[in-house]
């Protein structure tokens, strides 16, 4: 009961939220600890040795909700949680994230593809007099934006500084 008055309002010993620790921390204060750090985040992304880099804000942190899971450590009235809580388990939870993408992210996603898409080419039959004259067809090459955006989401989560290639598809 001591350590409970001792927290009270406060994180609890080894919580933090993508690496950032929170304990002894107010709500107010994590929350300003966590958007401060999460203000300059940024990513690389990759593909054959070209490189971008986002842009602060590529992805919506939602602080609040994130912020809440990690309060919950050793208040949710279970044994587990008492025990953690004596040996000083530390508890990293990752960022929540808004779903989707974010306008920055899309209008970055489109410069990207401007510069590495390569439009797929049909097959063409000329019919001539006498002849015809077939001229093959070329694969084309497309960014896989969904899967992109879940690469982006998940390094985000994490506050991960890895580079993240890109995914592309072949367009037949």
């Amino acid at each position: 009961a001591l350590g409970r008055l001792l927290w009270h309002s406060k994180y609890y010993p080894g919580v933090a939220v993508a690496g950032i620790e929170i304990e002894g921390l107010t709500r107010e204060q994590a929350k300003q600890k966590i958007v401060d750090e999460t203000a300059n985040y940024k990513m690389t992304l990759t593909f054959n040795g070209s490189s971008w880099i986002t842009e602060s804000e590529v992805v919506k942190f939602e602080v609040d909700e994130s912020l809440n899971e990690a309060y919950r450590v050793g208040r949710r009235l279970k044994v587990a949680d008492y025990l953690l809580f004596l040996v000083n388990e530390p508890n990293n939870f990752e960022l929540r994230i808004a779903e989707g993408s974010s306008e920055r992210l899309n209008s970055l996603i489109s410069e990207i593809a401007s510069t590495i898409e390569i439009p797929a080419k049909e097959v063409t039959i000329n019919l001539g007099s006498k002849s015809a004259v077939v001229t093959n067809g070329e694969d084309g090459v497309r960014v896989d934006v969904a899967e992109l955006v879940s690469r982006v989401n998940r390094s985000a989560r994490t506050l991960d500084n890895k580079e993240i290639p890109i995914p592309t598809q072949i367009v037949k």
